[in-house]
């Protein structure tokens, strides 16, 4: 029985064979010496060494290694292992960093536990930054375990913390990050986020930081993958309150107008419209008409329809909260209240869904670092899991289903102005 550890001035899988007597131990090796180091320090010194030919050195503790020697005439680089040897064990990295970045999203601990568990399947170690890239500024590193991934799956927002750090897109904050990276020696990065958080591992990436990026962000904004982590969680959250507000609605013959997240991009505002069969929709990417809604709402306030459910995304050019004005002076028609989501979008259990997308894209950003094949995004296409260049996705722009639009127009009883 083999026990994996690390090897090297940078750190190298290895595996030490040590007869009847097994050890729970790691390797370090520096430029001039080799040792056995405690595995809860991820970068403790050694317990004691001497000097070896080839200028390595050898370490043992008694209660770790069982008694056993390690004989400094079975240390090799590379080759076969038989009892006592130590050989390097192919793979490009062998310690990887994983980070989350920007707005939490449900399932970012997916994609965490994923990562993790996949590099432990190769024998690499594996490190969290807290706190996204401030914490990688400030060179805070943490080590991962089979024992911290337990009981994340189910769990919303990140174990990690995430933070914006706009200092990143600076040259020098990314030369303190490239900094810190190397004192933690880092050889893999893995980035859970966004767009700016893209944006930073491209930044990284282009250091020579080999970077693999995975899309998490609640308003899907994130171009060439169809679907990014916590979307799903985040839809049926805001499909759970528009629910609920339309009970409240019909009960009072109210319009409600339901401002859900969305910067620039529409697509939770379309979906939660769709899904909960809202009578409008205010969008990013589509000019608003207040007079064609007024009169959809007088029409609807004529016909004896019980509620008016308007969703809004928050960077619509009609703001969620002048719509509401305006149905409130308009005359003869519903009363309107206004009902901001807000953060709530963000928490909670992620769903099935998000839990099985964040595993899948996790592992996937692994098996990409594994392969040789940094700076790129891993993303879903279709059932398909797809490699997507950092820069192109940086320099990208989502955009809107233009035929989910005309259909939730269509459902709604509305059309297209055109022209």
């Amino acid at each position: 029985m083999d026990k994996t550890c690390l090897f090297g001035g940078t750190y190298w899988p290895i595996r030490i064979g040590l007869g009847g007597s097994r050890a729970v131990c790691r390797v370090f090796a520096g430029r001039s010496r080799a040792a056995l180091v405690n595995p809860d320090q991820a970068n403790g010194p050694p317990w004691s060494g001497r000097s070896l030919p080839g200028g390595l050195a050898w370490d043992r503790n008694a209660g770790d290694l069982g008694g056993c020697r390690v004989s400094c005439r079975h240390v090799v680089r590379g080759g076969a292992t038989p009892r006592g040897r130590v050989a390097r064990r192919p793979g490009p990295y062998v310690r990887v960093a994983v980070l989350t970045s920007g707005g939490d999203a449900p399932g970012m601990n997916g994609a965490i536990r994923a990562a993790t568990r996949t590099a432990f399947v190769r024998d690499w170690e594996v490190l969290g930054v807290p706190d996204g890239y401030r914490g990688l500024l400030e060179g805070r590193f943490r080590r991962l375990t089979d024992r911290t991934m337990g009981g994340i799956l189910h769990r919303g927002g990140t174990i990690l913390g995430t933070a914006r750090e706009p200092q990143l897109l600076t040259e020098e904050g990314q030369r303190q990050g490239l900094a810190a990276l190397k004192r933690a020696g880092v050889e893999g990065l893995v980035v859970i986020g966004g767009g700016g958080s893209l944006k930073g591992a491209l930044a990284l990436a282009k250091l020579g930081v080999p970077t693999v990026g995975v899309p998490a962000t609640i308003d899907n904004d994130v171009p060439f993958t169809d679907m990014s982590i916590g979307v799903d969680t985040a839809l049926n959250t805001a499909l759970e309150a528009i629910d609920r507000i339309k009970d409240t609605a019909s009960s009072h013959r109210r319009a409600h107008v339901v401002e859900v997240m969305g910067r620039n991009c529409g697509y939770l505002a379309l979906a939660c419209a769709l899904a909960a069969g809202a009578e409008a929709v205010l969008l990013p990417e589509h000019e608003p008409h207040p007079e064609d809604l007024l009169g959809a709402l007088a029409s609807s306030y004529e016909r004896g329809k019980p509620h008016f459910i308007v969703v809004a995304a928050e960077g619509s050019g009609l703001p969620a909260r002048k719509f509401h004005e305006y149905v409130n002076a308009a005359e003869d028609t519903f009363e309107s209240r206004l009902t901001i989501l807000g953060h709530v979008q963000r928490g909670g259990s992620p769903t099935a869904y998000d839990r099985l997308l964040g595993s899948r894209l996790g592992a996937a950003a692994l098996r990409a670092l594994a392969e040789g094949e940094p700076g790129i995004m891993v993303g879903v296409s279709g059932r398909r899991l797809e490699r997507f260049p950092l820069e192109d996705v940086a320099a990208g722009k989502k955009h809107l289903d233009e035929d989910t639009y005309d259909l939730a127009l269509t459902l709604a009883g509305m059309h297209r102005r055109r022209g």
